[in-house]
């Protein structure tokens, strides 16, 4: 379990889409044979053989199609000590919201009774 949600926040998120493709390929070869015969009369006789090879090929596949996407949330937990580095940490939990593209808006709380909010942008 805790593998997972580790490969989950390490690895960027994506957008996986399935895409069914078929594709058929047609090769026709044509192929014209004259043949004149001179007869000893002086009359000619004129012969057009057309030969023609049709193939064709059908393929099929599925398509597995992955986009990277922008994570939505972002949460937080930090610990350090106070200004006068006593022995007693201070814990901040932050969460941020995506509100527009690269921006991100969030509020914060910290053990020493400190609320606030906070914005942030990603480049």
């Amino acid at each position: 379990m805790l593998g997972s949600v580790v490969a989950d926040w390490v690895s960027p998120p994506v957008k996986k889409e399935i895409e069914y493709i078929e594709v058929e390929v047609v090769r026709e070869r044509v192929r014209v044979v004259t043949v004149i015969k001179e007869h000893p009369d002086g009359s000619k006789e004129t012969t057009i053989v057309k030969e023609s090879e049709k193939n064709s090929k059908k393929d099929s596949r599925y398509l597995e199609i992955t986009t990277p996407t922008d994570k939505n949330w972002i949460v937080s937990l930090s610990a350090g000590p106070l200004v006068d580095l006593s022995l007693n940490p201070t814990y901040t939990l932050s969460v941020q919201r995506r509100i527009i593209w690269g921006a991100y808006m969030g509020a914060y709380v910290r053990t020493d009774k400190e609320v606030g909010i906070s914005l942030a942008v990603t480049f």
